[in-house]
């Protein structure tokens, strides 16, 4: 077998005979141009092996170091990002991250600025996609590596960062894209084993209130991302598991709500009809809390409020009765509140369920005769 210093350096020597060889107008070597294809591919792989050595050595590591501090952060993350365009899609590469990104998660200092390694991590993601397989794993699956990503989102969630929230959210949507569509399609099974299961269970675990507030806005995100991608069976199918969450836990959070405002905003109120009643005592419940000092999520339950009056015009007397005067009352009282949103909120809801109860007593629906596939 012919060694690689072997090949170069006879190389070397057989273009010095076909130079001379072509000044005698001789004919060249058949031998000597397979040697020369050799050479090339032996310095190809050399220059590539060396390259790949710098990135990580010179580039990677040190930058991976400096986004720990706020003053090099931005720059360092821009490094990563550039080294990843020219090679992220390597093995290696993929293995050396995260690695080094399940290394530095141990300790508490490891997690600081965390959302820059989450964001750098979103890049590979996306680079690889379907592809997007650790080789340190002895079950080299796409859904192996995914799982080993959400349990990592899952840590990165139970830091109290809007910064690092957004960047678990954005992760997410980049494995729906990037990873499971363009191997599985929209396959709800897929997207509810590796998607929806990890974050349900989040939510629904309650032990971390800071990761079960973010898993919500995570949730909420994807369900955006799905409507204004028209991924219209994977948004029936967030609404439809969303709902039992909703009504099970008590999560007093804007984004919790404002993800049930969305639901029901752009895919209709049917499929909450049997939740009417759930969805009003989750909001008077937000309301009357004591607990809740955060105005943000009272102005929430104000709007989903509203549109629950809204979208229920017409089949006032079914909701309004049990429920009509309670919810004004309250409304009531919020309308000379102090907070400028949440008094306008209020105000819009007041006379929302205002015409509500006057369309109840102007127009009598018999419930039993009421056909909920009217609702749109």
């Amino acid at each position: 077998m012919v060694k690689k210093r072997e090949i170069c350096s006879r190389s070397n020597r057989t273009c010095c005979k076909d130079l001379k060889r072509h000044k005698e107008g001789r004919s060249l070597n058949p031998n000597s141009l397979l040697i020369r294809e050799k050479s090339k591919e032996c310095i190809q792989m050399i220059l590539k092996a060396r390259f790949c050595t710098y990135c990580i050595v010179k580039i990677f590591l040190p930058n991976l170091s400096k986004l720990l501090s706020n003053d090099t952060k931005e720059k360092a993350l821009q490094e990563i990002l550039k080294v990843f365009n020219d090679t992220g899609t390597k093995p290696e590469w993929l293995k050396i991250y995260l690695q080094e990104l399940l290394k530095r998660r141990i300790s508490k200092k490891g997690l600081i600025n965390f959302e820059m390694e989450i964001i750098a991590l979103n890049h590979l993601i996306r680079l690889n996609g379907q592809n997007f397989i650790d080789p340190r794993s002895k079950v080299n699956t796409l859904e192996s590596t995914i799982k080993k990503v959400t349990d990592l989102y899952k840590i990165a969630m139970s830091i109290e960062s809007s910064e690092v929230h957004r960047a678990v959210a954005q992760g997410y949507i980049h494995i729906l894209e990037s990873c499971i569509k363009p191997k599985y399609g929209l396959d709800l099974e897929k997207i509810n084993e590796m998607l929806i299961i990890p974050l349900q269970s989040s939510i629904e675990k309650g032990e971390d209130k800071v990761a079960q507030v973010a898993a919500a806005h995570v949730y909420y995100f994807m369900v955006k991302a799905a409507y204004e991608s028209e991924y219209n069976e994977v948004f029936k199918f967030l609404y439809s598991k969303y709902l039992d969450t909703f009504k099970a836990f008590n999560i007093e959070n804007e984004d919790y709500i404002d993800c049930m405002s969305y639901l029901i905003q752009n895919g209709g109120i049917k499929p909450a009809a049997e939740f009417i009643g759930s969805l009003i005592r989750k909001c008077l419940k937000v309301l009357n809390s004591k607990d809740v000092h955060n105005p943000k999520a009272k102005t929430s339950a104000c709007y989903l409020l509203f549109l629950l009056a809204r979208k229920l015009h017409e089949v006032g007397d079914i909701i309004f009765e049990p429920f009509g005067y309670t919810v004004l009352s309250k409304l009531d009282s919020l309308r000379f509140g102090k907070n400028l949103k949440l008094k306008n909120e209020a105000i819009k809801a007041y006379d929302e369920w205002k015409s509500l109860e006057n369309c109840s007593r102007s127009n009598s629906i018999d419930l039993k005769h009421f056909d909920y596939d009217d609702l749109q």
